[in-house]
C-alpha cells in the first residue's frame, strides 16, 4: 500500500521492453486511467499485463500502475 494524493492504493509493477513510439501510447492510456480514477478489475489488469508484456523488445523500463482500492 502507497499513499497517492492521501489516497491508500494498492500497487504492482511490471518490467516490460518497448519502442519509444509505443511507449507513449501505453504510457498515455496508463495516465488516462489514473487521472480519470477508473477502477480496473482483475481481468483488465492482466489484459494490460499480457499486452505489456507482448510488445517487442527495443528498450527496457519499469511501469507501476495504481489501482484505487474498492
Amino acid at each position: 500500500m502507497v499513499p497517492v494524493n492521501g489516497v491508500a492504493k494498492s500497487y504492482w509493477r511490471t518490467e516490460v521492453t518497448a519502442s519509444a513510439s509505443i511507449l507513449e501510447n501505453v504510457s498515455d492510456k496508463l495516465q488516462l486511467y489514473a487521472l480519470i480514477g477508473m477502477e480496473r478489475d482483475k481481468r483488465e489488469m492482466e489484459d494490460i499485463r499480457e499486452l505489456l508484456n507482448n510488445i517487442h523488445k527495443h528498450r527496457r523500463i519499469q511501469i507501476i500502475l495504481f489501482i484505487i482500492n474498492g
